[in-house]
């Protein structure tokens, strides 16, 4: 996947309609690309989205593509996703946890989520876990959220949440 490696300007994005190739930065030619910075270190975004949400936080990788478009290469973009690395184990459940809330959805799963979490950092071991998807409608946006967590053997290990958009292609 290409990506641009640039500064940690905020970077915006207005999903509030089907946005074109440009307004996303999908380049001409390209099916797919991915925003992060040389250190991959997180930067600022900001997503505007229907019915007046908004999204606002450090994201480390947010890919768009338009693979579900007729020519990926040409056609619209048809999917965004924002992937939030959180310091801790805690953060990602409070981060996910607001996050479910905030679109109507069970904000329970984040403990459920946790818990599991917990207990595989707590046992040193290497493993990972993750939520079950949880899918709701933004507007004429499908949004998928998942939180996982990878022990790497020594804390904090590593805290993703998901946030999966995609709509039809136009």
């Amino acid at each position: 996947m290409d990506s641009d490696t640039g500064t940690r300007d905020v970077k915006v994005f207005d999903l509030t309609s089907p946005p074109s190739r440009a307004a996303v930065g999908l380049p001409d030619g390209k099916a797919q690309y991915a925003f992060q910075t040389d250190d991959h270190k997180p930067f600022p975004i900001k997503v505007s989205l229907p019915g007046g949400k908004q999204l606002a936080f450090d994201a480390k990788i947010v890919g768009v593509d338009a693979m579900r478009a007729p020519d990926p290469k040409t056609g619209a973009p048809t999917t965004m996703d924002i992937q939030f690395y959180a310091p801790t184990l805690e953060e990602g459940r409070d981060h996910l946890a607001a996050a479910l809330s905030d679109f109507g959805l069970d904000a329970g799963a984040a403990q459920t989520w946790f818990t599991k979490a917990a207990a595989i950092r707590d046992s040193g071991k290497v493993e990972e876990t993750r939520t079950p998807w949880a899918a709701t409608k933004v507007g004429y946006l499908d949004l998928q959220l998942q939180g996982g967590y990878k022990s790497t053997g020594t804390a904090p290990g590593q805290t993703v949440i998901h946030y999966v958009f995609s709509w039809a292609a136009a």
